[in-house]
């Protein structure tokens, strides 16, 4: 690790930092959102797994005893 100390090579360095952290950011962003939503589809899912499961199925009368 090193430090510039002549102020516009630092200013780029400073900004080159802020925009990679930014894109860190970003990036993190992406995947959380990727996460979440793939967890909202696997509630939804249950969700519907449960109603289905609590239903009751209606029973056919069988025709001429089959």
């Amino acid at each position: 690790m090193f430090i510039i100390l002549e102020g516009n090579i630092f200013r780029l360095v400073e900004e080159d930092r802020l925009q990679q952290s930014q894109q860190e950011d970003d990036d993190f962003q992406r995947q959380l959102s990727s996460i979440l939503s793939r967890v909202d589809i696997s509630k939804n899912r249950a969700s519907v797994y449960d109603m289905i499961s609590n239903m009751e199925v209606p029973k056919v009368p069988e025709a001429n005893g089959h």
